[in-house]
């Protein structure tokens, strides 16, 4: 699951057992991100800096 919002991007993802990738181009800060109990498994600047 990719997302920017880790409130429903990202715990949809946690919750379904799938990973996750969280991109701070949107909602979610890297700030807000430290307080959260479980972490994405994946976390980018933006898409564009994925690499395959």
């Amino acid at each position: 699951m990719i997302g920017d919002n880790y409130d429903t991007d990202i715990l949809a993802g946690l919750r379904a057992g799938v990973d996750t990738c969280l991109v701070y181009t949107g909602v979610t800060s890297k700030e807000m991100i430290r307080s959260k109990k479980n972490h994405p498994t994946y976390a980018l600047e933006s898409l564009s800096s994925w690499t395959f």
